[in-house]
């Protein structure tokens, strides 16, 4: 019986430390449990190489398993884009989060990227029409799909090689050099213009010529002193091919434009990419933007441009593209020494 009672008492104490070891565990899945009920994480979001704007905040901390409504964009911008929504992933190839909409907290902070997709232009120009068309003003309406309230070129502007190609005779300036059209556009306070440009391999750049710009109000331009009511941005090449911005504004010194140096000289028979981006002034204030790119690279960036005045009768705003082209300068001594080409392609034409 001892015996017997003796392995009763083993076996009962074997009893206890089980139940004991039993309630050890227990407590700790318990408290590892709590633990992880108590972690918090956060939610960041990333501009993802936004240009403008405030990226949002979200200060909380949330638990696992927490659903959460994703922030909107707000005023977050990109040039030449627009936003889409948010991505788990920089690339955009992680899982869409749309602004409002909700998602799940998983075990760690959470990063939202700005998804951004490119903007479409308003129009996209390509000149892919039988060579040897001539440009008139009705078929330049139908080519850019706006009104064009001013043409000049007396047959000057011919579709050759799937461009447009401007003639600039021997001697000539201005209106009989080149050619000139005016598109009329929706009055904006800002709007973005590209194109390409080629100048032949015998082009002579003279003292200087206009490339095609952005313009406002009344389009002050031609050696007329800004008033407030409009103004122009043309880009011109000067000696040797080095290009400028030739800016009207209510601030320029003189009467005539002001030269802004963008650094970069102009080859002959290699395209270059042309890029305006314009945002009016605010009022009668100091803070009108431009931006210039060649060949995509920033060349000029001015943030405290007065275009034009608000009045009872008119406000800052864009209303066309000069797209014209010419040599000039007013005297001889800025006229080719015989005639040369320049030819134009894939012009187009933002919102932003």
């Amino acid at each position: 019986m001892k015996i017997i009672a003796g392995r009763y008492k083993i076996s009962f104490s074997r009893k206890i430390i089980i139940y004991i070891i039993a309630i050890i565990i227990l407590l700790s899945c318990e408290n590892i449990s709590s633990m992880e009920d108590q972690s918090r994480y956060s939610v960041k979001y990333n501009g993802n190489n936004n240009t403008d704007g405030q990226v949002p905040t979200d200060k909380n901390q949330y638990r696992k398993g927490k659903k959460v409504s994703a922030a909107d964009s707000a005023n977050l911008s990109r040039t030449d884009h627009l936003f889409k929504c948010w991505n788990t992933s920089a690339d955009g190839k992680g899982t869409d989060v749309y602004p409002g909409s909700s998602f799940i907290i998983g075990s760690r902070d959470t990063i939202l990227y700005a998804k951004w997709e490119p903007e479409p232009p308003i129009f996209d120009v390509k000149f892919d029409y039988s060579d040897g068309t001539v440009l008139n003003r009705e078929s330049a309406a139908a080519i850019f799909g706006k009104n064009v309230s001013y043409f000049n070129a007396d047959n000057r502007l011919v579709i050759y090689n799937n461009s447009l190609r401007f003639e600039y005779p021997q001697g000539q300036l201005v209106h009989e050099s080149g050619g000139e059209i005016r598109i009329d556009l929706a009055e904006s306070v800002t709007y973005t213009l590209q194109y390409d440009v080629t100048f032949d391999p015998a082009f002579d750049f003279s003292k200087g010529g206009k490339l095609p710009g952005l313009a406002g109000g009344t389009g002050t331009s031609g050696g007329t002193k800004c008033n407030g009511d409009g103004w122009s941005g043309k880009i011109m090449w000067r000696e040797n091919g080095a290009l400028k911005l030739y800016l009207y504004h209510f601030d320029m010194p003189d009467d005539t434009g002001e030269y802004f140096d963008l650094n970069f000289t102009a080859p002959k028979r290699e395209k270059i990419t042309v890029k305006q981006n314009i945002t009016m002034n605010t009022g009668s204030n100091n803070d009108g933007k431009i931006a210039v790119y060649i060949n995509g690279n920033l060349k000029l960036k001015l943030n405290s441009v007065k275009f034009m005045l608000t009045t009872d009768t008119y406000k800052p705003n864009i209303n066309r593209i000069l797209f014209y082209s010419f040599f000039g300068g007013s005297t001889a001594e800025w006229a080719p020494s015989a005639t040369v080409y320049s030819f134009f392609d894939n012009v187009k034409l933002w919102s932003y």
